[in-house]
Protein backbone atom coordinates (compact mmCIF):
# COMPACT_ATOMS: atom_id res chain seq x y z
CA UNK A 1 0.00 0.00 0.00
CA UNK A 2 2.69 2.36 1.38
CA UNK A 3 4.39 1.39 -2.47
CA UNK A 4 1.25 2.33 -4.12
CA UNK A 5 0.88 5.75 -2.71
CA UNK A 6 4.04 6.52 -3.20
CA UNK A 7 3.63 5.69 -6.93
CA UNK A 8 0.76 7.49 -7.31
CA UNK A 9 1.82 11.15 -5.37
CA UNK A 10 5.54 10.92 -7.20
CA UNK A 11 4.80 9.43 -10.73
CA UNK A 12 1.00 10.36 -11.34
CA UNK A 13 0.99 8.91 -15.02
CA UNK A 14 2.69 5.43 -13.82
CA UNK A 15 0.48 2.26 -13.09
CA UNK A 16 0.17 2.47 -9.51
CA UNK A 17 -0.81 -1.54 -8.85
CA UNK A 18 2.36 -3.58 -8.88
CA UNK A 19 2.10 -6.19 -11.77
CA UNK A 20 4.57 -8.32 -10.08
CA UNK A 21 5.50 -8.71 -5.97
CA UNK A 22 8.67 -10.65 -4.78
CA UNK A 23 9.46 -10.63 -1.13
CA UNK A 24 13.51 -10.50 -0.20
CA UNK A 25 15.35 -13.46 0.71
CA UNK A 26 17.14 -12.85 3.86
CA UNK A 27 20.05 -15.67 4.68
CA UNK A 28 21.25 -15.33 7.49
CA UNK A 29 23.52 -17.96 9.92
CA UNK A 30 22.23 -19.03 13.23
CA UNK A 31 24.82 -16.50 15.35
CA UNK A 32 24.55 -13.64 12.43
CA UNK A 33 28.28 -13.91 11.62
CA UNK A 34 29.60 -14.80 7.93
CA UNK A 35 30.54 -18.23 6.67
CA UNK A 36 34.23 -18.34 5.02
CA UNK A 37 35.87 -21.01 4.81
CA UNK A 38 37.13 -24.77 3.16
CA UNK A 39 34.27 -27.25 3.48
CA UNK A 40 34.97 -29.84 5.86
CA UNK A 41 35.51 -33.32 3.60
CA UNK A 42 35.78 -31.47 0.43
CA UNK A 43 38.84 -29.28 0.90
CA UNK A 44 38.87 -28.00 -2.41
CA UNK A 45 35.64 -26.52 -1.72
CA UNK A 46 35.33 -22.72 -0.34
CA UNK A 47 31.87 -21.70 1.50
CA UNK A 48 31.06 -18.09 1.85
CA UNK A 49 27.86 -16.27 2.60
CA UNK A 50 25.42 -16.26 5.58
CA UNK A 51 26.05 -12.13 5.60
CA UNK A 52 22.68 -11.30 3.71
CA UNK A 53 22.48 -7.22 3.29
CA UNK A 54 25.19 -6.31 5.93
CA UNK A 55 27.45 -8.85 3.73
CA UNK A 56 26.92 -5.87 0.77
CA UNK A 57 29.32 -3.14 2.42
CA UNK A 58 31.87 -5.91 3.28
CA UNK A 59 31.98 -7.72 -0.43
CA UNK A 60 35.42 -6.26 -1.68
CA UNK A 61 37.12 -7.78 2.04
CA UNK A 62 35.18 -10.92 1.79
CA UNK A 63 35.76 -11.57 -1.41
CA UNK A 64 39.78 -10.63 -1.43
CA UNK A 65 40.22 -13.33 1.45
CA UNK A 66 37.74 -16.02 -0.20
CA UNK A 67 39.86 -15.74 -3.49
CA UNK A 68 43.22 -16.02 -1.18
CA UNK A 69 41.40 -19.43 0.41
CA UNK A 70 40.26 -20.63 -3.42
CA UNK A 71 43.90 -20.34 -4.33
CA UNK A 72 45.10 -21.56 -1.09
CA UNK A 73 47.30 -18.63 -0.28
CA UNK A 74 47.45 -16.41 3.53
CA UNK A 75 44.17 -14.56 3.73
CA UNK A 76 44.56 -11.15 4.99
CA UNK A 77 42.68 -11.68 8.53
CA UNK A 78 42.13 -15.28 9.88
CA UNK A 79 39.14 -17.27 8.62
CA UNK A 80 39.33 -19.29 11.81
CA UNK A 81 36.26 -16.98 13.07
CA UNK A 82 34.17 -17.12 10.05
CA UNK A 83 34.51 -21.07 9.85
CA UNK A 84 31.68 -23.32 8.65
CA UNK A 85 32.18 -26.03 11.70
CA UNK A 86 31.17 -23.32 14.71
CA UNK A 87 27.68 -24.37 12.84
CA UNK A 88 28.03 -28.07 12.66
CA UNK A 89 25.19 -28.90 15.08
CA UNK A 90 24.28 -26.14 16.80
CA UNK A 91 21.28 -25.06 17.61
CA UNK A 92 19.15 -22.24 17.18
CA UNK A 93 19.22 -19.52 19.56
CA UNK A 94 16.00 -18.87 21.36
CA UNK A 95 14.71 -15.75 20.31
CA UNK A 96 12.18 -14.76 23.00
Amino acid sequence: ASTSRLVRDSLPHCEQTPFETQSCLYTSTCDHDYVLSRVPGHERVVLAGGGSGHAFKMGPALGEMAAAAALGWEPPLSLAPFSVERLLGASLPDES
